[in-house]
């Protein structure tokens, strides 16, 4: 007998709903005030608009191919449809001729249209230079002969194919990004969503919830509250319906939540004591908080519990050691508990002013000075928050040593066993077992491909088995506080750092989603698979639906990945690898 596989496992996905999404995403996209005229419903009522004339154009298509097969069914009919054409195609022609002789009174047009006057063809132009009769031609052109329409509507594409150029990539992305906001998350309910993404996967799959807080991004107030979104999707698990085996939701966690003195306590904790191999351990124990009522199973009590993981999206405006953070940390590695961050630059991010105290990084320092991080714009300013050399400080002591030094949480102190004179803290936190998702993402993966000369990128190829050196010099083997920032400064691309974290620390994984889609990036990815055993074990899939829906769908992301990288790798990255990331 065969051994039998584990579950599918998509590690990244998403169901929240328009009511979810703040309404000016467009804001620093669209300069003031404009970015008023996309608020969200408003781009929703467009979107509905267009969905109803979507389908009556389908109707139109229906009726233009019924009349078109009646009209070529006998031969009169066909005659007078070719004839018709040609004259159509003619005059057309002529217009068009017309368009590039507005100043040139004697041309060939006019010598032409003389000569014409002159014979039979007098019958077949009528043209006379009148707006409407150009509508009348062209409308017939789309509506009898749908090929000379494609060719013509081809031509129209080349000629103004500069246009593309105009928009920024930023903003032609944000565009794609809206309108598949607007597609998916259009649904009243989360649960809708989460049924067609089922329809769409392996049968056996089952899924990663991830949802949004997006009420600190400074882009207005979302029509639902976060907290109503959990109850949401708490509601498939409390109600018993079908398909909630199949849901992993996670837990989305901002530090701002947690210090914001709204409702109910969102995360409180207090230190205890457990004896673990006959040693007394410090351990957290969450007091009465929505954190403890979503983590932590109670018997008999459905609606508590059902929650897997926790969420993180630093790119909303903070850091991931943010300190009102670290205590919920380390209650995750002490209850196995799996925790994935965003990491890839991409349409969601802060929005509000940026601050002066961004322009250095807290933790990293360069000469012995903090380490410049200025950024022109909040596009760009998401990668001091998302960059993936920000985990070092979660998981290096001497670089936790600094942030809780500079904290006046006594009770955090107290957690680490902090200690100024030796410049000590005990950190479990190397143990968490962490999903940097996206991979950094296809323009990190492009970045290390095309630097064929830059020594970081080296690194990862002449030792696969650690990757490059995050902590110490290559050159002396000595451990400096400055490396990470002289990587930061050295624009070190995103994928060799992901990859040598993952070489060098158990616990570190990173999902695919976002990278997936780019048919590019995918000899890079199968070689890594087949050539980098370690590397290979902590690498899951992902889709990160529905936000990519605007490259492929689900079954072709999964069709194209698996003619790639072949059943056995599949299994190891959606099968195996996520049991282990997941502590399953």
């Amino acid at each position: 007998m065969g051994s039998t596989k584990k579950p599918f496992i998509n590690t990244h996905t998403h169901i929240f709903t328009i009511k979810n999404v703040p309404p000016y995403l467009a804001k620093t996209f669209v300069p003031w005030p404009f970015y008023i005229l996309f608020h969200i419903n408003i781009v929703k009522f467009i979107y509905k608009r267009l969905i109803w004339t979507e389908l009556k154009y389908k109707r139109f298509k229906v009726f233009r191919t019924k009349l078109i097969s009646y009209i070529r069914t006998n031969w009169i009919g066909r005659l007078m449809y070719y004839l018709f054409g040609w004259g159509l195609i003619l005059n057309a022609s002529v217009y068009l001729l017309s368009a590039f002789n507005l100043e040139k009174k004697t041309s060939f047009l006019d010598t032409f249209m003389q000569f014409v006057e002159g014979s039979f063809l007098k019958y077949i132009f009528i043209y006379n230079n009148h707006w409407t009769l150009l509508l009348l031609i062209v409308s017939s052109i789309y509506m009898l002969y749908p090929e000379a329409w494609a060719l013509l509507y081809n031509a129209a594409k080349k000629i103004f194919s500069f246009l593309k150029f105009i928009p920024s990539n930023q903003s032609i992305a944000f565009v794609k990004r809206y309108l598949n906001i607007m597609k998916f998350a259009n649904y009243d309910k989360q649960k809708r969503i989460f049924d067609k993404l089922i329809k769409m996967s392996e049968a056996d799959a089952r899924f990663v919830v991830l949802p949004m807080d997006m009420e600190f991004m400074k882009a207005g107030k979302p029509q639902q509250s976060y907290l109503a979104q959990l109850e949401e999707i708490n509601g498939v698990f409390e109600k018993s319906m079908k398909n909630c085996d199949k849901m992993i939701p996670f837990l989305f966690v901002d530090p701002r939540r947690i210090r914001a003195k709204e409702g109910k306590t969102f995360f409180d904790w207090e230190i205890s004591e457990k004896v673990v191999d006959r040693t007394k351990k410090k351990v957290v124990i969450l007091k009465d908080c929505l954190v403890k009522t979503y983590l932590e199973k109670e018997q008999n009590n459905p609606a508590k519990g059902n929650f897997k993981g926790i969420k993180l999206y630093p790119a909303l405006g903070y850091y991931p050691f943010d300190e009102d953070l670290l205590a919920l940390y380390y209650y995750c590695v002490d209850n196995e508990i799996p925790v994935l961050t965003h990491c890839v630059k991409g349409s969601i991010f802060w929005r509000g002013r940026m601050y002066k105290k961004w322009n250095r990084h807290p933790v990293f320092e360069r000469a012995n000075s903090p380490l410049e991080t200025r950024a022109h714009n909040n596009y760009e300013l998401q990668v001091n928050f998302t960059h993936p050399l920000n985990y070092l400080v979660l998981l290096e002591n001497r670089f936790l040593y600094r942030v809780i030094k500079r904290s006046k949480n006594a009770r955090l102190k107290e957690l680490f066993d902090f200690d100024a004179t030796r410049k000590y803290v005990s950190n479990k936190l190397s143990k968490l077992s962490l999903n940097i998702a996206h991979y950094g993402g296809v323009e990190e993966w492009e970045k290390y491909l095309r630097l064929d000369r830059n020594e970081t990128a080296f690194e990862l190829i002449e030792n696969p088995e650690q990757g490059m050196s995050l902590t110490t010099s290559q050159s002396s083997g000595f451990e400096l506080l400055s490396k990470p920032a002289d990587l930061y400064h050295k624009k070190a691309d995103w994928f060799s750092i992901i990859s040598s974290m993952m070489l060098q620390y158990d616990n570190v994984y990173s999902d695919i989603s976002y990278i997936l889609h780019s048919s590019k990036m995918m000899p890079l990815l199968n070689d890594v698979l087949i050539n980098n055993e370690k590397l290979a074990k902590k690498i899951l899939y992902g889709t990160d639906f529905f936000v990519v829906r605007n490259h492929k769908s689900e079954k072709q992301l999964y069709s194209d990945l698996l003619a790639t990288i072949g059943e056995d790798n599949m299994d190891k990255i959606a099968r195996e690898n996520p049991f282990k990331w997941l502590k399953i």
